[in-house]
């Protein structure tokens, strides 16, 4: 004899069945006008929270990123560049605007071989680095980028 409460579930699980996933099949897809992916630095959140500290301030923001920024340089001297890699991106999240953990994230990625990552990180980069600040990192930056392009890498 079935339950009730299985009888239910069974009648959900039809329901979900017979509705589908919502994809309309036989529909064509638009292609898009332009195939090159600029950011759009609108849309990023003005911080990632931390798990362990969802609400902190401007400045404690700045001092986590900076303790990061620390640990991943000395990643980054021991030659650990996934390590690197993750705390870069960590400091990054933590304190968008400081576009220099963005290179930092793409030259460890690069060297961590995440073609993918570093091409990401480094486009955004040029496409948000002040010149007169990081000019020579934005020449560095188009210089693996071209290198990354012609490998074959693409984000």
């Amino acid at each position: 004899m079935r339950q009730p409460h299985s009888t239910s579930i069974s009648i959900l699980a039809l329901t979900l069945v017979l509705a589908g996933s919502g994809c309309k099949k036989n529909e064509p897809t638009a292609a898009p006008e332009d195939d090159t992916w600029v950011p759009d630095e609108s849309l990023e959140p003005a911080a990632t929270p931390t798990a362990a500290a969802p609400e902190l301030s401007e400045e404690e923001r700045l001092e986590q990123a900076k303790a990061l920024y620390i640990q991943a340089e000395q990643k980054a001297a021991a030659e650990d560049w996934t390590a690197a890699v993750d705390l870069y991106e960590q400091a990054y999240f933590l304190v968008p605007g400081k576009h220099g953990f963005a290179f930092k994230v793409g030259v460890a990625a690069d060297k961590a071989g995440d073609c993918k990552k570093a091409t990401q990180y480094l486009e955004h980069f040029v496409t948000y680095a002040e010149a007169d600040k990081y000019g020579d990192d934005l020449k560095q930056a188009n210089k693996t980028l071209a290198a990354l392009k012609k490998q074959g890498c693409s984000d």
